[in-house]
């Protein structure tokens, strides 16, 4: 949801928590989701370490 809100301090917190998580998520079902919440292509941006500012 916070990639949805589309916020700065929004999308920090995303690349925070996946950066310290990677490891423990489920990376295809988190795309899964992404896809359903048309947020997939933020998602892949952070995946490959993409970051703001």
């Amino acid at each position: 949801m916070k990639l949805k809100a589309g916020r700065p301090r929004d999308f920090e917190d995303v690349v925070s928590v996946l950066s310290r998580q990677r490891d423990k998520l489920d990376i295809p079902y988190t795309e899964d989701w992404a896809w359903r919440l048309r947020v997939y292509d933020e998602l892949s941006y952070v995946l490959r370490g993409g970051k703001i500012g």
